[in-house]
């Protein structure tokens, strides 16, 4: 069964239940649009990775300038970590970003097989979320 046609299945099964509402127990609720920030991740990474990674630069800077007097050491050295923090921060984000997208495929496809092979169970557990 194709997942349009599981869909189909389900509406039908979550149609014919009687969904429970707090102010009018026969009335279905209607829909709830929410709006929410559309902005890619992208911009969210950025902002945390910005704020995480010129944290430890500077902390670097303010250390070695009690320690080291000259000050071409310092800025190689607050470059350098500039440099391996934003590798860090990128891979950690893609590393993060990939395994969230596999669990989330994952999860996805239990959903869509349990539709299929429990389609009561299913529309129980919608209409338990809903009501």
């Amino acid at each position: 069964m194709k997942v349009a046609e599981q869909q189909v299945v389900l509406s039908r099964i979550v149609d014919q239940m009687t969904l429970p509402h707090p102010v009018a127990p026969a009335v279905r609720p209607s829909r709830h649009v929410e709006q929410h920030f559309t902005g890619s991740e992208s911009v969210r990474d950025v902002v945390i990775g910005m704020s995480d990674g010129l944290t430890v630069p500077f902390a670097l800077a303010a250390g070695l300038s009690g320690a080291i007097a000259s000050s071409a050491i310092i800025v190689t050295a607050g470059m350098a970590e500039i440099a391996a923090g934003s590798i860090a921060m990128g891979l950690g984000g893609y590393l993060a970003a990939k395994s969230d997208a596999e669990h989330f495929a994952s999860e996805l496809k239990r959903e869509e097989q349990e539709i299929v092979d429990k389609p009561a169970a299913a529309a129980f557990g919608i209409a338990r979320l809903i009501g």
